[in-house]
């Protein structure tokens, strides 16, 4: 949000009171809502990629986050462009950060700054290059361990799910309102010099990857929904209504009239989101129960790190982070042979022939459970709802 606010003052360097109205829009801009039977509802593409909608954006994944914050840095540093050696240094350190910590940034960065440099016909390409040769190493770098190395060769396949055809209208309406106001701007944010010509540069290169060059890439198209082109839109529109040569008063009230109709948007993500919450009030992968920590707790200071604990594989995602100790299978992506692991788990539990895998010393499961009577364990921990037996 800060580096936001430092874009946005390059836009209105001498109004604080302008620069508020952009920030407003940004950070509160949505989709274009639509309405149901209990009332607005979230445009229908926002629940194919999170960071689609106002309030996951701004609270996603943390490495997702990291990387949006690096490539807002990136575009601050190349709207002041110098060849000194702490200025390169700087610079070739951040686009390298970036890319390490989330490469799908690129997918939006490398369009973004190639456009914006084609915009800019007259600006020096040396900046250009040095995006362009650091991202591509970092981009060689990630495709090796895709090709080679587990478990990114596992993401390979997981890419393949996410392939669908995105629809524009319904790309248009999950932009919002701020898209419309965006493109009457144009004119406007051209002539405000190289950070206006960024803007159209940012807010363009979705488009363009996603039905142009898109298809001859070999990255999934939901990876260009990703490029937080929400903040370039909302500045536009902020753009479009100060420059109105009209009355004061008809200028506020289509700010009034903006946030209002953003409130609802909110409203209707908030409300879905503690809708997903409510349902899943059962599901230990949405809402953790207290016993269940209480379980992770004792497991948490009892052991050695190394000693593999044998649970539910629902219940198994969640060990590692909670307690530090292994687990047969984790994550998906990071479990080498996942299926076959989780029907070992399912069959250990529920089947007539459990194997318990080597070095497993702890085994937590829902109470009340029978351990098999092939294995010695003793119950060492219980509540009303979990137990954690000892493998000896």
């Amino acid at each position: 949000m800060v580096l936001v606010y430092q874009l946005i003052r390059r836009t209105f360097p001498q109004s604080f009171i302008k620069r508020i109205v952009a920030f407003c829009f940004v950070l509160f801009g949505t989709y274009v809502w639509g309405w149901g039977p209990n009332g607005p509802v979230v445009a229908s593409l926002t629940h194919a990629w999170t960071e689609l909608d106002p309030i996951f954006r701004w609270s996603f994944i943390p490495h997702h986050l990291w990387s949006k914050v690096g490539m807002l840095a990136v575009f601050l540093l190349l709207l002041r462009p110098q060849k000194t050696a702490k200025y390169m240094v700087t610079l070739i350190f951040i686009i390298f950060l970036t890319g390490m910590t989330n490469p799908v940034v690129y997918a939006t960065l490398v369009p973004t700054v190639g456009l914006w440099f084609l915009l800019e016909w007259k600006q020096d390409k040396f900046h250009l290059v040095v995006v362009g040769i650091v991202s591509g190493a970092v981009l060689l770098y990630h495709r090796y361990l895709q090709a080679n190395i587990f478990p990114w060769t596992s993401y390979l396949v997981w890419e393949q799910t996410l392939r669908y055809k995105v629809n524009p209208l319904d790309y248009a309406f999950s932009l919002g309102p701020t898209l419309i106001l965006f493109i009457l701007a144009v004119p406007t944010l051209w002539r405000l010099g190289s950070v206006g010509r960024l803007y159209l540069a940012w807010a363009a290169s979705s488009w363009i990857m996603l039905y142009i060059v898109g298809p001859f890439v070999p990255v999934t198209p939901e990876r260009y929904l990703g490029g937080y082109q929400f903040i370039p839109l909302g500045i536009g529109a902020a753009v479009w209504i100060i420059s109105l040569k009209r009355s004061r008063l008809l200028r506020l009230g289509i700010v009034v009239l903006l946030l209002g109709y953003f409130a609802i948007g909110l409203y209707a993500s908030f409300r879905e989101h503690a809708g997903y919450v409510a349902a899943n009030r059962n599901n230990p992968q949405v809402y953790v129960p207290k016993e269940l920590m209480d379980a992770f707790s004792y497991l948490s200071q009892h052991g050695n790190l190394e000693d593999i604990v044998m649970a539910p594989y629902e219940i198994s995602t969640m060990i590692p982070a909670f307690t530090g100790r292994r687990v047969l299978a984790g994550h998906a992506m990071f479990t080498k042979d996942v299926a076959a692991k989780k029907a070992l788990i399912n069959e250990f539990f529920v089947g007539n022939n459990p194997v318990l895998p080597e070095n497993s010393a702890w085994v937590l499961a829902r109470s009340p459970w029978t351990p098999p009577k092939n294995f010695l364990m003793t119950n060492i921990y219980s509540n009303t709802e979990y137990m954690v037996l000892r493998v000896h």
